[in-house]
């Protein structure tokens, strides 16, 4: 479906459609916190293991403690991994080809109708898998818990006191990485490493993230002058970045919302709280493109992480004498920045070796167009809702063309550029 300009609305209240169009980019099921036990079956709430994997851990009931906290990282991973499955199953449904064609009321119902039809599917894949107390987003602390590997922290303890030496050091060597700067847990593994027994393959990590052991893989290769392995552990570092970054984006409606969107305002109407809403679920998504940028153990994403590693990728197939495949990946990289000049010369050296219709065969990933046209479309949605309906937005690309920020705003943008190159 096209998306409209600020201002293109046609005869449909400017409303009306902005709504429309967020929820077509952002609709997905939540559930409602319930108060029973799982059914049999189902997946349970991951937070309630948790809590009583914690409560054990004070009580030093150590096998209880393991057994809960291992079934709370389980199950959350089970969670994640059954949403993104749904997402996927449910992502034709009620597909809107042929909006464009329609007007007035029509447009409005056509919209809804398709709507509905994705959230019955979401709701049924869901609800055959998941226990419905187990939708309901999870309290901040929670999460924080999880995202910063508190998990393990508790592991490490529990198993020491277990005395198994070997997942106690795998627990630590997990929160670590995460955790560079706990100077405990870096004196823990010290010691774990000097104990005998404790084997070398122990010290792991357990929830390592596959596109940054790529990018290690691949930054290896190349300072080794190894081509045909650089480009392929390139290759893989950006699918595996993409996946990871669909991954990120289908949780967003369980566990990317803040508190307060599950509470209105009493003189807020169905709109307002939807649009508010939709507009959370969305700069949740785009937020997603620096979690995945973000090095374990770091505070700060690298920029423009998915353009360097396209950048990374045409050289190396270049140098490797992957010329075809070096042409569609630098045509990828200025779907990012179609105005660089460096990335135009390399594409007009690798046409030039190539020659002939070979060359204009060569198109750009069409993973990568589909990336750049969804991203462009969620950004003038949150630019438009920060400009009118002072939505706060912030945009986690360097790469975004100028012509898809409000003015009002561009000046602002550029400062924040200006103060980001003044750091470097």
């Amino acid at each position: 479906m096209a998306f409209l300009r600020h201002g293109e609305f046609g005869d449909v209240a400017p409303a009306s459609r902005l709504l429309s169009l967020l929820l077509c980019l952002s609709l997905s099921p939540l559930g409602a916190r319930g108060s029973g036990d799982s059914a049999a079956g189902l997946l349970p709430p991951y937070d309630g293991l948790y809590h009583s994997g914690v409560r054990a851990y004070f009580a030093e009931d150590w096998d209880q403690a393991a057994e809960m906290i291992e079934k709370s990282l389980s199950t959350r991973a089970e969670l994640l991994r059954t949403r993104r499955l749904c997402h996927d199953s449910c992502a034709t449904e009620g597909a809107l080809s042929r909006l464009d064609r329609l007007g007035g009321s029509l447009w409005e119902l056509a919209v809804w109708g398709g709507l509905q039809r994705r959230a019955e599917c979401l709701s049924y894949c869901l609800r055959g898998k998941v226990a419905p107390a187990a939708l309901a987003p999870v309290s901040m602390e929670t999460l924080q818990d999880f995202h910063s590997k508190t998990p393990y922290n508790y592991l490490q303890v529990t198993y020491y006191k277990l005395n198994r030496m070997d997942r106690a050091a795998a627990a630590a060597h997990t929160f670590y990485v995460s955790n560079p700067s706990h100077l405990e847990m870096r004196n823990n593994l010290q010691k774990y490493r000097r104990m005998k027994g404790v084997k070398e393959e122990a010290f792991q990590d357990r929830e390592s993230e596959k596109h940054w052991a790529l990018y290690d893989s691949a930054m290896q290769a190349e300072g080794s002058s190894n081509w045909l392995q650089a480009a392929k552990d390139w290759r893989e570092c950006v699918n595996e970045t993409l996946a990871t970054t669909d991954k990120c984006r289908a949780q967003c409606a369980g566990e990317g919302l803040p508190p307060d969107t599950h509470q209105s305002e009493p003189t807020e109407g169905l709109y307002e709280r939807v649009a508010v809403l939709s507009l959370y679920l969305l700069s949740c998504r785009q937020s997603c493109v620096s979690l995945v940028a973000i090095r374990p153990g770091r505070i700060s994403p690298m920029e423009d992480f998915l353009p360097f590693l396209l950048e990374h990728l045409h050289l190396a197939e270049f140098k490797a004498g992957l010329l075809q495949e070096a042409v569609s990946s630098v045509r990828a990289l200025l779907l990012f920045t179609p105005e660089d000049q460096d990335s135009l010369s390399n594409l007009q050296i690798y046409l030039q070796t190539l020659g002939g219709d070979v060359a204009d065969s060569s198109e750009p990933r069409e993973d990568i167009s589909h990336y750049v046209t969804r991203s462009l479309a969620e950004k003038e949605l949150l630019y438009f809702a920060s400009e009118n309906l002072g939505f706060n937005f912030t945009d986690p690309d360097l790469w975004t063309p100028e012509n898809i920020i409000p003015q009002s705003l561009r000046e602002a943008r550029r400062a924040e550029r200006e103060e980001l190159n003044n750091r470097e």
